[in-house]
């Protein structure tokens, strides 16, 4: 199936589950940042694991394997478990999995276990696979990752996500090693430039089978966030896209005063 899904499915590209990468550097055990020369060592197994995040991550395959056809590693092979949960984050938790190429990402809130939503992202790059979506406590795909449907026209993603609200952008390449984000937005000015610059109508256009570069979360002031991808490889225009429902399956094209904006502080930082 050549159809990608989720925030941005790489057809063939499963096992990263949930939010951040970035290149060089790790969270050690108490959540120091670390040169990353290698993947650092396992900091959890399947029994000592949350129960909970377990569930979701076998949720996630069987869906996958059901409704996509995608022969991912399953649950009872040979998994390595990291808590990438950085220091300073509160209330929320990080996962990431890794069965040979695949990884799997879960990010969760620290709520009553009967309520907890499950962010998963999986990503295989060596079979050019992702997909992204939420899984509640009870194993079940609450958020679906999107299916290309019938064309709309344009969409307002600042009404649409809230982005408003946003207090913090973090920013990290598609690498499995961005265990930080690769950019943090913190200053007011700019955070309100950037949401300014996507306050207008963007056009959608049928969803490019090509795998993001960039993945752009926006932190909202209830803690909430919205995650989106960012510029397409080897492609143009440069777009946004999501695994919310108001995308449709499609992309959207970026408005040139968001792009003048970001693309010149990923630069420095992304060596691009």
């Amino acid at each position: 199936m050549n159809q990608k899904y989720g925030q941005f499915i790489r057809p063939g590209m499963v096992c990263a589950l949930m939010l951040l990468l970035v290149f060089p550097v790790a969270c050690g055990e108490n959540g120091e940042v670390v040169e990353l020369s290698s993947p650092p060592a396992p900091t959890a197994t399947s029994r000592t694991a949350p129960v909970g995040m377990l569930t979701a991550h076998r949720a996630a395959l069987n869906h996958i394997a059901s409704h996509l056809a995608h022969d991912l590693p399953q649950s009872d092979a040979d998994w390595t478990i990291y808590n990438i949960t950085e220091a300073d984050v509160i209330g929320r938790t990080t996962y990431r999995l890794k069965s040979g190429s695949c990884l799997m990402t879960i990010s969760y809130p620290l709520t009553a276990p009967e309520a907890t939503i499950y962010h998963v992202v999986v990503d295989d790059p060596a079979a050019d696979f992702y997909w992204e979506g939420d899984i509640d406590a009870q194993g079940e795909v609450v958020i679906r990752p999107f299916v290309v449907g019938e064309e709309t026209a344009v969409i307002n993603l600042v009404d649409l996500a809230d982005l408003r609200s946003t207090t913090r952008i973090e920013i990290c390449e598609l690498d499995w090693a961005c265990y930080t984000p690769l950019l943090t937005i913190n200053d007011t000015e700019t955070i309100t430039a950037l949401v300014d610059a996507l306050d207008t109508d963007l056009p959608l256009v049928t969803h490019a089978q090509c795998p993001a570069v960039y993945q752009i979360r926006f932190v909202l002031a209830d803690d909430e966030s919205h995650t989106f991808g960012y510029t397409c490889e080897m492609k143009t225009p440069v777009f946004l896209r999501g695994s919310q429902d108001f995308w449709n399956g499609q992309d959207g094209i970026a408005p040139d005063a968001f792009n003048e904006i970001l693309l010149p502080l990923l630069t420095p930082v992304s060596g691009g």
